[in-house]
């Protein structure tokens, strides 16, 4: 992300503030790149979805990234959210009360206002083809499809957009090091908090200052979040392909649709043009009519100009009762 600036600050205190934004982006780039290094591409990405996901995903050759906003369970982000929140807040009882006032206004953007602070669209995707909890959540109570695809051509189509804003994610679930990587951001944030205090810069220009700091804690505490889920959803095996914008980027080249009461933007990359071959397999849920379910795979890949008999169809082995 671009550094921010304010106008009217002094020498000292841009610097610092540079130092910080400095600091805030290296944390997220190394453990980006430490995750990286320690986990391979799976072989195969699954991606569990219903019928009309199916279809959409045949025919158009894309897959979309939705805005995390509008994830199932938005809870999941916000698990590392409040981790964030309360280490903020632990550390600003020592320091200087603008560090407290800050904590709580931090808080507060977090719970009703954090769209505002930056666009994180994510597609999701599984190391398993058959896990019981995802035919539940994500693929129409077990009547829907895992549709696997090849890791490292998955992802090569992805990366190779030419977007520096886009990087892929494996997923871990460990709370205690998630902690850690929150306890870096507040830290880098915390000593610069009382520097205006002193000067007589004038309420907007503070309020600005803060402002901006908390804008760029946003965005990394919620990219931190994004590495890591609770360790309870494990069996997920999660690998995550992100897009990141700035709240100030344009999103006129992006899709809309409605969820509910809302507008939810989402973005897509194709897969299809550049690498038709790695959509390999498709499983069947373990819930749905066989039979027809092939039939149903069949035409979707015809649609899509795909050739059915270069696509493994699986049924799921799992034994269900709905």
């Amino acid at each position: 992300m671009p550094e921010p600036t304010i106008d009217g600050l002094s020498d000292d205190i841009q610097q610092s503030l540079s130092r910080c934004f400095e600091e805030l982006d290296n944390v997220i780039r190394e453990q980006s790149d430490e995750q990286r290094q320690k986990f391979v591409v799976p072989p195969m990405l699954y991606h569990y979805t219903d019928g009309v996901g199916l279809f959409g995903v045949s025919e158009s050759g894309t897959i979309r990234l939705s805005d995390i906003h509008g994830l199932n369970d938005p809870s999941e982000i916000r698990h590392g959210l409040e981790i964030a929140c309360g280490l903020l807040e632990h550390h600003s009882k020592d320091g200087h009360p603008a560090a407290g006032q800050f904590a709580r206004h931090f808080r507060q953007t977090m719970q009703g206002h954090l769209e505002k602070m930056g666009r994180f669209f994510v597609a999701c995707f599984s190391r398993s083809g058959d896990d019981l909890g995802q035919w539940r959540a994500y693929a129409a109570n077990g009547n829907g499809y895992a549709l696997g695809f090849e890791g490292g051509l998955l992802e090569q189509a992805f990366i190779s957009r030419g977007d520096e804003r886009n990087t892929t994610i494996h997923v871990c679930y460990d709370d205690a090091a998630l902690a850690q990587v929150m306890e870096r951001l507040v830290r880098a944030v915390i000593p610069i908090l009382a520097l205006p205090a002193k000067r007589n810069f004038g309420e907007p220009l503070i309020r600005e200052f803060v402002t901006t700091i908390g804008a760029s804690l946003s965005v990394a505490v919620v990219h931190a979040a994004l590495l890591y889920k609770h360790e309870a959803y494990k069996n997920e095996q999660e690998y995550r392909f992100l897009h990141v914008r700035a709240f100030t980027d344009s999103v006129s080249d992006l899709k809309r649709r409605a969820r509910g009461s809302r507008i939810i933007h989402f973005d897509e990359f194709d897969w299809k043009t550049r690498w038709p071959q790695a959509l390999r397999e498709i499983v069947i849920g373990p819930a749905a009519d066989e039979a027809a379910a092939r039939s149903f795979v069949s035409e979707c890949l015809t649609a899509g100009g795909l050739k059915p008999d270069k696509v493994r169809v699986t049924r799921s082995a799992i034994p269900y009762r709905g």
